[in-house]
């Protein structure tokens, strides 16, 4: 419960600085520790923030966290750095309504969570060897999650490579990459 807790928290401070991102390091600072204090605290029914999206989004991945990680250190060291371009957002999409859509049963019985464990272990393999081809650093993200699962081997795998919040973080971050690049192509 506390690690997915700092995952949440992560996350949370890494949006948030990134609204900062061309400002001073230390408001950079200042910025992240305020945000991780205010995502802590019980806001709303006695719960925080980070309380409510483990309650609405459940466990988070642990590519959140390794996306979390990276995201803070781009927005501290290399701001002007986008941390994953389009077509890896397009990836996580298409991956996240595969599965999404396949576990609601909406993909004619087609159910990765479902499948045997070396059929998860197999298409696991190829999404990260696809995801090495698209963007090395997606890839680099997948193949530390698939160690750590080497590790721990608990659980089903694709719960440690996406969640539904780092696939509203593709779709939203797809939307918005589109928009900006439809203005400047006006401009």
């Amino acid at each position: 419960m506390i690690f997915w807790t700092l995952v949440y928290t992560l996350a949370i401070c890494s949006v948030c600085v990134f609204f900062v991102r061309f400002l001073s390091l230390q408001v950079k600072t200042f910025a992240f520790v305020l945000c991780a204090v205010f995502a802590n605290l019980p806001f709303i029914l006695g719960l925080s923030v980070v309380e409510w999206l483990d309650s609405v989004l459940g466990r988070p991945s642990l590519f959140l966290f390794f996306l979390s990680l990276s995201a803070c250190f781009v927005v501290f060291f290399a701001p002007k750095e986008e941390i994953l371009p389009l077509r890896s957002k397009a990836f996580i999409i298409i991956f996240g309504f595969v599965l999404f859509l396949g576990n609601l049963n909406l993909l004619w019985g087609f159910d990765l969570f479902s499948l045997g464990f070396e059929a998860r272990l197999i298409i696991a393999f190829g999404i990260l060897l696809f995801a090495i081809s698209l963007d090395l650093f997606l890839g680099i993200l997948y193949l530390l999650c698939l160690l750590v699962f080497a590790f721990g081997l608990q659980g089903n795998l694709f719960t440690y490579l996406i969640d539904v919040c780092v696939w509203l973080y593709a779709i939203f971050g797809l939307v918005i990459s589109l928009m900006d690049l439809r203005r400047k192509a006006r401009h």
